[in-house]
């Protein structure tokens, strides 16, 4: 036993929820709906503690079985990537599911792309379906997408986090130069990924010491956890989600309670 864990089995909690989706790139809803079986509104409304119980630990229950796969996903890249030295991973779900993956979710097998290139540094990252004339721009392309993936980065928190607009990446993506992302913005993500180990090792120290990972929901509340962190509060709940799932023992913490889900105005009552 670490720290002070207790030695009694604590209930899951919606920060568990949701930093291990997130370490598994399921934040389109679409993907959430597919993957656990639950209404999206379910979801959020557990994420935010607002109904815990049975139905909430057997979502992050199925969360554990999704891990187990990406983890067979991840040791299958890696054997390819050792034969080839060749890591293929898919830009769309349709892409993954013509590509035969366990799971078809390419959001996922990014992921899981990223893992394996971790352990294969030298091997390529290709996506087919981002082509280009010059064979070390389709790698880019496909580089760039995975390392969005391993922060746990959509467009919109890419843009927050480096000012890189998602239009011109998509541009990009599609065959145009990238000539208006600047070095710095570029910088801005390694500079995350830099700091993605020194920021586990604090949440480790956490977990040692209080026995629960705890969550960030805001800015604010991360830089109460690590106040030297340079990474996005999305990049932070992706390492949590982490650690979480390499110990079924751990729980996780919301820092604060996050708010309610927004209520969105009946018509009937606009003025």
């Amino acid at each position: 036993m670490t720290g002070n864990r207790s030695p009694v089995l604590i209930p899951f909690c919606g920060a568990d929820l949701r930093t291990r989706r997130a370490a598994l790139g399921l934040h389109n809803r679409d993907s959430l709906h597919r993957m656990l079986g639950y209404r999206v509104p379910t979801i959020e409304v557990w994420e935010r503690n607002r109904s815990l119980g049975p139905a909430l630990d057997m979502a992050v229950v199925r969360l554990a079985r999704i891990e187990k796969f990406a983890d067979t996903i991840t040791a299958s890249l890696i054997a390819r990537a050792e034969t080839t030295g060749v890591i293929r991973t898919y830009r769309t779900d349709d892409e993954a599911a013509e590509g035969g993956t366990v799971i078809a979710d390419a959001a996922l097998h990014r992921v899981c792309a990223g893992r394996a290139a971790a352990a294969c540094p030298d091997a390529r990252l290709v996506i087919d379906s981002l082509t280009d004339s010059e064979q070390s721009t389709a790698e880019q392309k496909a580089a760039f997408l995975v390392r969005l993936a391993m922060l746990g980065l959509t467009w919109k928190p890419l843009r927050h986090a480096t000012g890189i607009n998602p239009r011109i990446v998509q541009l990009w993506l599609a065959g145009d130069d990238l000539t208006r992302i600047f070095p710095d913005q570029m910088q801005r993500i390694a500079d995350m990924e830099a700091g993605m180990d020194t920021h586990r090792a604090v949440l480790l120290t956490h977990l040692d010491e209080s026995g629960f990972v705890p969550v960030a929901y805001s800015d604010e509340d991360l830089a109460v956890i690590d106040p030297d962190t340079v990474i996005t509060t999305d990049t932070h709940r992706v390492i949590a989600g982490d650690l979480l799932a390499d110990d079924f023992d751990a729980r996780a913490r919301w820092v604060n309670p996050p708010p309610p889900r927004e209520q969105r105005p009946d018509p009937s009552h606009a003025a």
